[in-house]
């Protein structure tokens, strides 16, 4: 496989120096604006950068942003300086989502094609992303992000997430347990029950309640769950959550998927990638075809200390990306 150029990796490496933890502050904003001025880019809202023509039926969606490097002391090398180890390249962001970045941004042509770069995908607040795409609503889009999960690389949209923690309580004061009446196994039984049916992944991610010298009963706990959905499932969220005290770590990540389904190969799967995106926080009229195509392999550590990628994906992504751009664009030729 032919290995990425030199002014790739030139590219990728300068990258991932800049710091771009999300959220990006003024200065942040204004080096990526430096940066990516020599691919054409211009800042067209204050989180949001594109290169093309806006007018385009396509376009291509990527994010610069990464979640923060802690904790340091877990990295090897240092997260933003691009290290090779071995077959593979260190750094934070490398593979969520720099590496697919410059990718689209190498195989996109700004002729055809538009490619958004968001600054804001990492954190739940600027839905700059979002708007830009329900102002020029494009037929066509193509989510360059994520990764490959289960032979598939290819995906028809993405789910939906709910992050946050529901509040189990009984109303009782704690007692010894010998005196104690319940307690919160009943409530916890109740919503393991509830949770089997609902439609998507459903996953406790973690249960905090007050902690206590004597052992007494426990009555309340407050239970962080992550829950991912498909399209059809939405309405099931509102209910859910409408029955059930809650707090939520960040706003609902809406489904996002086309009106149509795009076929390619054994790769390309007909459900939405198994992940969520920012800009689904917003309710935007879907587009034609959405696909997601995702670089990374779920081994590359994403949001997590030594995150990398290897040299053979760079290029391997590189092929994948101009393939489903091929498609797409013989699609458009035969219905005209």
């Amino acid at each position: 496989m032919t290995p990425p150029t030199t002014e790739l990796l030139g590219s990728l490496a300068e990258l991932v120096s800049l710091d771009t933890v999300s959220p990006m502050p003024p200065r942040a904003l204004d080096r990526c604006e430096t940066f990516f001025a020599r691919f054409g880019a211009r800042r067209v809202r204050e989180g949001v950068f594109v290169v093309g023509d806006t007018a385009s039926p396509t376009w291509l969606y990527t994010h610069v942003d990464t979640k923060p490097a802690e904790p340091l002391a877990q990295w090897r090398t240092d997260p933003w300086r691009l290290t090779p180890v071995d077959d593979t390249l260190v750094g934070l962001g490398v593979s969520d989502s720099k590496f697919q970045l410059l990718t689209a941004l190498a195989v996109a042509d700004p002729q055809r094609h538009c490619v958004v770069i968001d600054t804001c995908e990492e954190t739940d607040g600027c839905a700059d992303a979002a708007a830009l795409i329900e102002e020029h609503r494009p037929r066509t889009l193509v989510v360059c992000d994520g990764s490959s999960r289960d032979g598939h690389d290819v995906f028809n949209g993405m789910v939906g997430q709910v992050d946050g923690f529901l509040t189990l309580d009984t109303g009782a004061p704690r007692s010894h347990p010998a005196r104690s009446t319940c307690d919160v196994l009943g409530l916890l039984s109740g919503l393991a029950g509830e949770v089997a049916e609902l439609p998507g992944r459903f996953t406790v991610t973690g249960i905090v309640a007050e902690d206590s010298v004597r052992s007494l009963s426990l009555q309340s706990v407050d239970v962080r769950f992550d829950w991912r959905f498909p399209g059809p499932a939405a309405e099931h969220v509102d209910r859910f959550l409408v029955r059930r005290p809650h707090r939520l770590r960040h706003s609902v990540l809406h489904p996002v998927w086309g009106r149509r389904t795009v076929v390619l190969d054994a790769g390309c799967s007909p459900d939405p990638a198994p992940f969520s995106s920012r800009f689904g926080g917003a309710r935007w009229t879907p587009p034609e075809r959405c696909v997601v195509v995702a670089g990374g392999l779920p081994d590359n550590r994403n949001h997590q200390p030594n995150e990398f990628v290897r040299v053979g994906q760079i290029e391997h992504y590189r092929r994948r990306l101009a393939q489903v751009l091929a498609l797409l664009g013989e699609e458009r030729g035969a219905e005209r």
